[in-house]
């Protein structure tokens, strides 16, 4: 998750990102806006159990920590 916000606040001096099993946190969807296109490799299992990949809640030992945007 952290990637995506990087790739995001940085666009200018990151060319590309590459993440497992992180989504892109629903905070950083209403700002997504990169200032210069970011490449990216996304790999993400339907079968998660903590980073759901239809987005939704994302559960650590059964406490909400927070919600991820659509795999």
């Amino acid at each position: 998750m952290f990637a995506h916000r990087l790739a995001l606040e940085l666009s200018p001096r990151i060319a590309a990102i590459a993440t497992v099993a992180g989504g892109l946190p629903q905070p950083l969807l209403a700002r997504f806006d990169p200032q210069a296109p970011v490449s990216a490799l996304i790999v993400h299992g339907t079968l998660d159990a903590l980073v759901p990949y239809g987005g939704g809640e994302v559960k650590v030992l059964a406490r909400a920590r927070g919600k991820c945007g659509r795999g």
